[in-house]
């Protein structure tokens, strides 16, 4: 049996309803016309696993600002789409194994309700519903199991590089033209005040694409990044783009992140050195160059610029956030008052060491050491291009959400990825043992 579905009745029903929620939740005439159509397309894409799986990453990927209000779960295309994958691949979950990185997962999510709970705080249902993190992460894990191995393996790759492509574009067409068309075509006001504002850096309009902020777009581009260079030749365009875009958002944390990823590819991938090395010589030739990119360089280690002052405040507030580090940290709290002189705590490290103490830094070491872990074992398989990826590219994110943590849109996308690793791994746990038997 495959995930098609045979009855009509139900693919309707299940279009019908979409449309009768989406008319319940938003008062938009355009946003309720964007939703039926996202409801039909969903209700012929969902039959076809394929189609469906290439195309959430694209429907994530919408503007950040394009968000409806929806109560207690959020409006965000990075909870929605995967909720409903989740749903769809409820009847196909037969066989399914609750994981260990699973469990971790849940952890992640509902540690900060638990702290809070435990220290007298209220019981809030979406605090424990977490739905920013367990919508992309479990509604993803849960669509590929019931999509069949073959299809994740065949999609995936192609899906996640495409959307990167898209997106990188028009990160290179907003800065080249001075403007990102795609902000207020259509947008919450809520979001709209918040995100999406332009952001000029070294004389240049920093590139953020849909996800509402340069470092977020930079961080994201982390991803398909990882899967183009473990391709063939083929993938070349694809990585010229990306670099591009990334080099353009004028973000240190996402260019250090790039360079991880070049350099775990290239040592993963047999072969891969040769590649690695002009790419890493036409970017050094490029900050020299590139004018806007040489300032920024030559900034960065000048405590009197703008850029200099933003990196001496990322590494302040990294080294005072683990000097207040207690136990179980305080969720929930104001995180602008929460240190002195730091008012914007811009790292995952300082927000959960803030937020939940050694208890949350403990749970994100785990999940670190499991992509170590991974991408050992990417390098003794040698021929595991999708694990050599899946690996590298959550191990990039990390390294640039030392600069930032999860906003925007860009957060569904980091437990997306997460989901593609934990489900390879399983896959290969589950042929080797078969081979053992």
């Amino acid at each position: 049996m495959t995930l098609r579905l045979q009855q009509p009745i139900v693919v309707a029903g299940a279009a019908l309803a979409s449309v009768l929620v989406a008319a319940a939740l938003v008062r938009s005439p355009a946003a309720l016309l964007a939703l039926v159509a996202a409801a039909v397309a969903a209700s012929v894409a969902i039959p076809r696993p394929a189609i469906a799986l290439a195309a959430a990453p694209f429907l994530m990927a919408l503007p950040y600002t394009w968000s409806p209000s929806v109560p207690t779960i959020s409006g965000a295309p990075g909870v929605l789409v995967p909720l409903v994958l989740f749903v769809f691949a409820l009847p196909r979950l037969r066989g399914f194994r609750f994981l260990r990185m699973d469990a971790l997962v849940v952890a992640i999510a509902v540690t900060p309700a638990l702290i809070s709970l435990g220290q007298g705080g209220a019981i809030h249902t979406a605090q424990f519903l977490a739905p920013d993190v367990i919508a992309p992460y479990f509604g993803f894990r849960a669509f590929m199991h019931a999509a069949g191995d073959d299809v994740v393996e065949r999609v995936v790759p192609g899906a996640i590089v495409s959307v990167g492509v898209a997106v990188a574009l028009l990160g290179i067409i907003e800065t080249t033209s001075g403007t990102n068309p795609a902000t207020k075509l259509y947008g919450n006001q809520a979001l709209l005040e918040q995100w999406g504002h332009p952001i000029m850096r070294a004389g240049l309009l920093r590139a953020q694409s849909t996800f509402g902020h340069p470092v977020a777009f930079g961080t994201f581009l982390v991803i398909p990044l990882a899967y183009a260079l473990t391709r063939r030749r083929r993938w070349a365009l694809p990585i010229a783009v990306l670099a591009i875009a990334d080099a353009l958002t004028l973000s240190r944390g996402p260019w250090l992140a790039a360079i991880v990823v070049v350099v775990l590819v290239a040592a993963a991938e047999r072969g891969m050195w040769l590649r690695a090395g002009a790419l890493a010589l036409l970017s050094g030739i490029a900050l020299f160059v590139v004018a806007p990119l040489h300032r920024l360089a030559g900034e960065t280690l000048d405590a009197t610029t703008a850029a200099g002052q933003a990196a001496a405040y990322r590494e302040g507030l990294l080294v005072t956030s683990l000097r207040h580090l207690t136990l179980l940290g305080h969720p929930y709290g104001d995180l602008s008052r929460a240190l002195a002189n730091f008012p914007d705590v811009t790292s995952l490290i300082a927000t959960t060491a803030i937020s939940t103490g050694v208890v949350g830094l403990f749970e994100l070491a785990l999940l670190a050491a499991f992509a170590v872990h991974a991408y050992r074992r990417s390098v003794a398989l040698a021929s595991d291009r999708l694990l050599t990826a899946a690996s590298v590219a959550v191990l990039g994110q990390l390294v640039a959400l030392a600069t930032m943590t999860f906003i925007t849109s860009y957060q569904y996308f980091f437990w997306f990825s997460f989901a593609v690793l934990v489900w390879r791994m399983q896959l290969l746990d589950a042929r080797s043992n078969a081979r053992i038997s």
